[in-house]
């Protein structure tokens, strides 16, 4: 889940500045990308080393593959399009971008009483 601040507050200082969730909702996913791509550079070098000793190589080579280019991509891990056999092999690498994701909006009190929500 991410929280993302959608209120101003002169009181609370942003880093960039203002406050601009669809911005700090970019951010945060593009670092996460290049976390998880930093990873999965580094699961390549690996499996590529022992090639013989990595259970399902295939399946984890094709997925690493497939990972770095979605990635690379700047898109999400969850992104990728990858069997439940590849899934399996790359679940050690914890991916951050691979997991599903909610968004929250920290919105103030008083705004959030003028908001109609509608739910299904």
């Amino acid at each position: 889940m991410h929280v993302v601040r959608c209120f101003d507050d002169a009181d609370i200082i942003h880093v960039d500045g203002s406050v601009d969730a669809e911005r700090d909702i970019a951010v945060i996913n593009f670092e996460l990308v290049l976390s998880d791509l930093a990873q999965v550079e580094r699961a390549l070098e690996r499996t590529a080393k022992s090639r013989n000793k990595v259970a399902n190589f295939e399946d984890k080579n094709t997925a690493l593959a497939k990972l770095r280019i979605t990635l690379e991509s700047g898109l999400p891990a969850r992104s990728a399009s990858l069997s439940n056999e590849e899934l399996e092999s790359v679940a050690d690498l914890n991916l951050l971008t691979i997991k599903p994701c909610i968004y929250a909006a920290n919105v103030n009190e008083s705004d959030l009483r003028n908001q109609v929500i509608i739910l299904p």
